[in-house]
């Protein structure tokens, strides 16, 4: 599959920036998806001559703010969320959302009509964009264009699903203009090679490595500090951070990293957690699988492993496509001594013992 439909496919996505040019009425989750980068605005019947706005982030949270007589208060944060019974909720971040946090939304053109279990129906238009500056974030000019190569050469990007979570794809650019590409429903262990490029009305092509860009393989892509949205010609969207470096252990291995992997692979790391009594040992195979034992505690469980580039190495649940920032410490290795540092956290040293040392 061409990589610019990976990242399109990879999420459940739709219109965003396109809300006043649906034709009819739109309701459910296209009338949310619809909101995320714009702003709902509703007149307040409990505050006469008031107004209440709230901008929509693609990662569940937003911004709210009310105005009265062209005086804003500071805005504040909210999340936001679709139920499986196709309400739209707006609440607390602390919170979970109540029946009474929650309306049917339906849309058509830029007027939203959102209608709560009980009471009447308020009507509301969608303006596009942050169209009361409520994120600061959105202070930021977007970069976009050829522009942003600058921005992705040996970077990552990790796309979310809208309104959730964690990862479902993360793209690393190589300044060569190659990449790798990992997805968390494949099954493949290693990551996928692509091409990257723009073109010269500056949209990003992703190809298959060895193929040419097609027009149905390019996307417009405008990041926004650290907020990155991949678009195509039909208007549908997908969402992502810019993570600085190989973030994601995507990169081809140097051989400094090869020689490291090479020692680890087929033996066993033993040291003392500061937080735990009893030994720690982790088996490490050669297909980045292991076996690990936390502080003595319990019977051996599966993990995966991985060794960075810069010198970061990686355990992490077997049930992971990929390790977050806390399952990483920079390794290092002097004949079978071994030591780990972590940002914040205080070094650990240990023994790097031949093949299963501790039959896990």
């Amino acid at each position: 599959m061409a990589l610019a439909a990976v990242a399109m496919s990879a999420l459940a996505v739709g219109a965003p920036a396109r809300a006043a040019d649906t034709p009819g009425t739109i309701g459910g989750w296209p009338a949310v998806e619809a909101l995320v980068g714009n702003t709902l605005m509703v007149t307040r019947p409990d505050l006469p001559g008031g107004e209440s706005a709230v901008f929509m982030l693609p990662d569940g949270t937003g911004r709210v703010a009310e105005r009265k007589g062209g005086v804003a208060d500071p805005p504040r944060a909210v999340q936001w969320a679709f139920r499986s019974d196709g309400l739209f909720c707006l609440s607390d971040p602390s919170g979970t959302a109540s029946d009474g946090d929650c309306v049917t939304l339906s849309i058509a053109g830029d007027t939203a009509t959102l209608a709560p279990k009980d009471g009447p129906a308020v009507t509301g238009k969608v303006l596009r964009g942050d169209a009361w500056q409520l994120d600061p974030a959105g202070a930021k000019s977007p970069v976009t264009g050829k522009a942003a190569a600058r921005s992705l050469a040996g970077n990552t990007v990790v796309l979310m699903p809208l309104g959730g979570s964690g990862e479902v794809a993360a793209f690393h650019f190589l300044t060569d203009g190659t990449g790798r590409s990992t997805r968390q429903d494949s099954a493949a262990e290693t990551p996928d090679a692509f091409r990257w490029s723009f073109r010269d009305d500056g949209r990003l092509c992703f190809t298959d490595a060895g193929k040419a860009a097609v027009a149905g393989d390019c996307l417009t892509v405008s990041i926004t500090g650290d907020r990155v949205t991949l678009a195509g010609r039909d208007g549908r969207a997908a969402y992502g951070t810019l993570l600085e470096g190989d973030a994601r252990g995507l990169a081809p291995a140097t051989p400094a990293t090869r020689a490291m992997a090479d020692a680890l692979a087929g033996n066993t790391l033993v040291f003392t957690r500061p937080d735990r009594s009893g030994e720690t040992a982790l088996y490490l195979q050669a297909d980045g699988t292991g076996r690990a034992v936390q502080g003595g505690e319990g019977g051996a469980q599966p993990v995966r492993w991985s060794l960075r580039n810069d010198g970061r190495f990686c355990v992490f649940s077997a049930q992971a496509k990929a390790p977050k920032e806390g399952d990483c410490a920079t390794l290092s290795i002097a004949g079978d001594r071994v030591t780990f540092q972590a940002p914040g956290r205080p070094a650990m040293s240990g023994k790097l013992l031949k093949g299963n040392a501790r039959t896990l």
